[in-house]
Parts: structure tokens; sequence; C-alpha cells
């Protein structure tokens, strides 16, 4: 009776605040993943688009 006890105490489910705090978690993540995704695309469609002139800047 005791070990059913203890295997129900350690089965309950997770509290309000922690379920919160791990959806917070996954959201900071993606959206530094996408940030990072939108910078990377920005630079290379900059640099894409401004290669054929490297060569007539002063030197």
């Amino acid at each position: 009776m005791v070990s059913i006890m203890k295997l129900d105490s350690t089965c309950k489910s997770k509290t309000p605040a922690s379920s919160i705090l791990l959806l917070l978690t996954i959201a900071v993540v993606a959206l530094t993943s996408a940030c990072m995704i939108f910078k990377y695309s920005s630079n290379r469609s900059y640099h894409k688009k401004w290669k054929d002139y490297d060569d007539c800047g002063l030197a």
C-alpha cells in the first residue's frame, strides 16, 4: 500500500507555473531562432545585391 502511495505522489501532474515556464522557454528559443534566421537571410541578400560593386570602391 505504501508503494502505491509513493507512485501516486510521483505521478502527479506538473503545476501550472512550471507548464507556463516551459512554454515561455520554448517561445524564447523559437523567437531567438527566427531572429537569427531572419538576420542571416537579410545579410545574405544584402551581400548578394552588392557583390558586383565590390571592385568599384576606393582602394
